[in-house]
């Protein structure tokens, strides 16, 4: 992971230690990392959300679609990690700051409970 927003831009390890939705969209997932190192401390947070938004091909980008006229293609952190695709270069995203109350098993959010931290690329 490398974070776009931010003066930290060495790449670095996260791991994912929940899968959540959001309360508005319930199709779309969001998955829950645990920060640690440099990359912790440099955000102040050992725990972030992570929303994927675009799918980086060799030369073009999938976003997701918004309105319901348009193609709809899912980013799926699973099928990106597990059944991984050679044309497939990163994920890009952005960061959240949560609530420290929520379990990370079967996390609801609503989206005002999310507080925009930076942008990042997964690889």
């Amino acid at each position: 992971m490398t974070l776009e927003e931010h003066h930290y831009r060495k790449p670095f390890s996260a791991l994912v230690v929940g899968v959540g939705v959001l309360s508005e969209t319930p199709s779309e997932k969001f998955y829950v990392m645990k920060l640690e190192g440099e990359p912790a401390e440099q955000l102040s947070h050992d725990y972030v959300v992570f929303y994927p938004d675009t799918l980086e091909f060799e030369k073009h980008f999938f976003k997701k679609a918004l309105g319901s006229g348009g193609i709809r293609y899912r980013i799926s952190m699973e099928e990106f990690v597990l059944n991984r695709d050679p044309t497939h270069l990163a994920v890009n995203g952005r960061l959240y700051e949560f609530p420290k109350r929520k379990s990370f098993d079967q996390m609801v959010l609503a989206s005002r409970e999310l507080v925009p931290l930076v942008r990042c690329r997964i690889t």
